[in-house]
């Protein structure tokens, strides 16, 4: 499905693609039973992953979230909600490998390509679009393209994708239609796309952001915050957010796709195996999450 369809693409043709629900899409791959059933994968601290019992999700699949299953949900109040759900522990190197498939076939696709994470990019695909209209070919062929591609190649996998003049509202289209969505919001549709959306769509606006412009200064949706005065929004959150928020509410950001180094970010990760608020309990977890980094 897309928001707008549109033949031809005029200006910037900046995708978004979003692997749906990344991790446990790729146990799905794994273990092809898992598919239509309500199952997550456990960021643990237990070695034997054949019980788990302690963790908190990473992330679940489509059924499981129908329940009330959410990411970062504390293991014992996911099954709580879902007594029978299944459990994955996290296999970071197995999703690794799938998600450069997924990256060779986009850089295929892409004048250039943008890894924001192990399950999103970006693609300036303004240049292959324009070439492609001399085989005739709109820019939602070219998404169900690369769709149909990734399905084929990767083991049944669905992505999201996201098609706009810029990065921000390509990632807000992405997220429009999940799961196996397709949202396209040309230059012309830009406003009515956006104006009815509630201020916490645009990434980038967190929790406390979202309270003040909500409670404090009544904007509520992107439209109400494409129609203040950009001075105003200086004045609360300082010229650089301030602009950000009003570029990105009117259409106007124009940050672009710019090509990562592999390996350019690194993460770590662990579960406590309780609950706690002790700050020195806490501060001897990153010691040590800090100190992993130094032997890879």
């Amino acid at each position: 499905m897309t928001y707008n369809k549109k033949q031809w693409w005029k200006g910037k043709a900046i995708f978004h693609i979003d692997i749906n629900s990344f991790y446990s899409s790729c146990e799905e791959i794994r273990n092809q039973s898992l598919k239509g059933k309500p199952h997550a994968v456990i960021m643990t601290p237990q070695v034997n992953t054949n019980k788990i019992t302690k963790g908190a999700v990473a992330t679940c699949s489509y059924e499981a979230k129908k329940l009330g299953v959410k990411s970062a949900m504390p293991l014992y109040k996911a099954l709580e909600i879902c007594p029978d759900l299944i459990l994955n522990a996290v296999d970071k190197k197995f999703y690794e490998k799938i998600s450069n498939q997924v990256m060779n076939i986009l850089e295929e696709y892409a004048d250039i390509l943008e890894q924001a994470s192990i399950d999103e990019a970006y693609l300036d695909c303004t240049n292959k679009i324009s070439t492609s209209y001399n085989i005739h070919i709109t820019v939602e062929e070219y998404a169900l393209k690369i769709k149909k591609t990734i399905k084929e190649k990767c083991s049944g996998l669905l992505t999201s994708i996201g098609i706009a003049p810029t990065k921000s509202i390509a990632k807000i289209a992405s997220d429009y239609q999940k799961p196996n969505g397709l949202t396209i919001v040309p230059f012309d549709e830009i406003s009515n796309f956006l104006n009815p959306l509630d201020v916490e769509r645009i990434s980038g606006i967190g929790t406390k952001t979202q309270k003040i412009l909500k409670e404090e200064m009544k904007i509520k949706t992107i439209g109400d915050l494409a129609n203040t005065d950009v001075q105003i929004l200086i004045e609360r959150f300082g010229k650089k957010i301030g602009t950000w928020m009003w570029q990105v509410a009117n259409g106007k950001d124009n940050e672009p796709v710019l090509p990562r180094e592999k390996h350019s970010s690194l993460s770590n990760e662990t579960t406590l195996e309780f609950v706690t608020n002790d700050k020195e309990i806490i501060k001897k977890y990153l010691y040590e999450l800090m100190m992993n980094f130094s032997k890879e």
